[in-house]
């Protein structure tokens, strides 16, 4: 078992492969940005950041499109066709 973000990442790998997400599932993981020690305003800015990504829908629409699958207006993600091969499209080679 791994997380969907990981899973995903490895369906990269191995085509044949999916991912499957229990549902329902509400399961938040912390993410951490390294900030220097005593660096108050990079830690602010970071957090500001996030804030305003959460808010504004970034975050979520990410995790939609590249975790779930989902087209980021709405639409599902289109499986990818086998390419063109000499082989397989005009010599039919099986193999």
């Amino acid at each position: 078992m791994l997380t969907a973000e990981r899973g995903s990442f490895i369906t990269l790998l191995h085509l044949a492969w999916s991912v499957a997400v229990p549902m329902p599932l509400e399961l938040k993981v912390p993410l951490a940005y390294p900030v220097a020690r005593h660096d108050e305003e990079a830690a602010r800015f970071v957090s500001t950041w996030i804030d305003l990504k959460k808010k504004d829908g970034t975050l979520q629409a990410l995790y939609e499109h590249w975790i779930l699958g989902r087209s980021i207006l709405g639409r599902s993600a289109k499986a990818r066709s086998h390419r063109w091969s000499i082989l397989r499209d005009v010599l039919r080679w099986e193999g």
